[in-house]
């Protein structure tokens, strides 16, 4: 619960508080969901469900290609983002 008030209060600072509680969706630019998703997906392999639903607000403002983009960018795939963690396949050597 801390996690997400630290996301919150990051969003508000930066601007973009109608995120967060309100039905009506504005444009988003690319780099502005980038810097958003950075704060949710940098260094993580697994998300937790309030933050994956604000990401999923933020990426219904944008073209399919874009939201590989930015998913791309962390090391996401789409398949790992609609699973909610990022999936590790373990490969034994014998």
């Amino acid at each position: 619960m801390l996690n997400f008030f630290f996301y919150v209060t990051a969003l508000d600072k930066l601007g973009f508080r109608q995120l967060i509680g309100q039905s009506a969706v504005e444009p988003v630019q690319l780099n502005v969901a980038f810097d958003i998703a950075s704060l949710v997906l940098y260094g993580c392999q697994a998300l937790p469900i309030r933050l994956k639903i604000l990401l999923d607000r933020l990426f219904s403002v944008l073209q399919r290609d874009e939201v590989v983009q930015v998913l791309r960018g962390f090391g996401w795939t789409q398949e790992d983002y609609a699973r909610g963690y990022i999936l590790q396949v373990c490969y034994h050597i014998i």
